[in-house]
């Protein structure tokens, strides 16, 4: 995992926001060869590993969060940890700009901020 000052921050997926579901996810599928995670998917979030490299997210551009246009091409950038507890202080601690709080997934526990140039980024750790 990459390193951000004392804790470590591995690229674990990234987020791209849509209008349409649907048709984005039979072009990542059926043109790309990309696999549907179903576990990990819902009606407005599928989960995609490609063949090779970091999984994709594909989300529906309406649940962007409040600040955010609700616009598609949006992207997410999603950032893997071991502790989420110690990332967020290590994050409050650098005066990010918080989104949310930490939140359940069901599959894991995130939370949202904004980067230095207003990206959003989500934190999250896996349940093991």
């Amino acid at each position: 995992m990459e390193e951000y000052g004392s804790m470590k921050h591995g690229f674990g997926l990234l987020g791209i926001y849509v209008q349409d579901i649907e048709k984005a996810k039979a072009f990542y599928t059926d043109f790309l060869g990309m696999q549907v995670v179903p576990e990990n998917s819902s009606s407005t979030f599928v989960y995609l590993n490609p063949v090779k490299g970091t999984p994709i997210a594909l989300q529906a551009a309406s649940t962007l969060p409040e600040g955010f246009p609700a616009r598609a091409g949006a992207y997410e950038l999603n950032l893997e940890v071991d502790d989420l507890e110690a990332a967020r202080k290590a994050w409050e601690a650098q005066n990010v700009e918080m989104l949310t709080d930490i939140q359940d997934m069901g599959i894991g526990r995130w939370f949202r901020a904004k980067g230095p140039e207003d990206q959003l980024i989500s934190v999250y750790q896996m349940y093991s």
